[in-house]
């Protein structure tokens, strides 16, 4: 409470290097959130409980449909999460759920950080694969908040209900966010940097040793042109 949003922001890019870490490692945490990201007593960011994880790469044979059939070779995954932060693929039972899921998730945390409020309710996410009619997520309702717009767009990316509209990795995200960050600065630094150049040359204008000024002429140039003519002005009127 009371914090910018740069701060928030800055914060949850801490989270977010520790999720590309573990997704380095093949690592799907699937269940982020606020509770499960925390600030340790020396102002680190930590992501915790990994209850829920498992290897993109670990396969669990499903169960067998009919008593004597053998299993499954289909890939399938524990699925879990908390309703809210889940992203749509959590929610299917007809492919594995990746780092992508993840993405998903810690976009959802960080809007809802911003903007005081989840981007879609918990059932709105379900409605994407479970019921008839298929209802697509569409746009958030709360798109007012303390972060500026260019923020939005890229959350909004990471909170595409497809995982490949997504970006390639939390890297991405992550990267996506620090060059805007870190460009919005660049004008501040620029019209310092002149109004310092200005006061330098300012100073130094001022520090500089008086100088004697030219004494007055003592003919104008008109003057001394008419003299050098006088000779042949006075041939031509002989």
């Amino acid at each position: 409470p009371g914090r910018g949003w740069r701060a928030i922001v800055r914060a949850y890019l801490q989270a977010g290097h520790g999720l590309a870490a573990i997704h380095a490692r093949q690592i799907v945490h699937q269940d982020i959130k606020p509770d499960n990201i925390r600030v340790d007593l020396e102002g680190t960011v930590r992501v915790l409980d990994f209850g829920l994880a498992h290897l993109e790469s670990h396969v669990i044979a499903a169960t067998p449909a009919t008593p004597g059939d053998g299993a499954s070779t289909r890939p399938t995954f524990y699925r879990g999460g908390t309703p809210g932060y889940m992203a749509p693929e959590q929610y299917r039972h007809d492919q594995p759920v990746d780092v992508r899921a993840d993405q998903f998730a810690f976009c959802a945390a960080l809007w809802e950080a911003l903007h005081g409020a989840l981007p879609y309710a918990p059932g709105q996410i379900a409605s994407t694969v479970v019921g008839t009619p298929r209802r697509p997520l569409g746009l958030p309702a709360n798109t007012r908040g303390s972060g500026p717009g260019w923020l939005d767009s890229i959350l909004l990316r990471g909170l595409a209900e497809a995982p490949g509209d997504r970006f390639p990795d939390m890297r991405a995200l992550t990267t996506a966010i620090e060059r805007r960050l870190d460009r919005r600065r660049w004008p501040l630094f620029a019209a310092g940097g002149v109004a310092g150049l200005g006061g330098a040359l300012l100073s130094a204008l001022l520090a500089a040793p008086d100088l004697p000024m030219c004494a007055a002429p003592a003919s104008t140039a008109a003057e001394l042109l008419a003299e050098s003519r006088e000779p042949e002005l006075a041939a031509v009127a002989a």
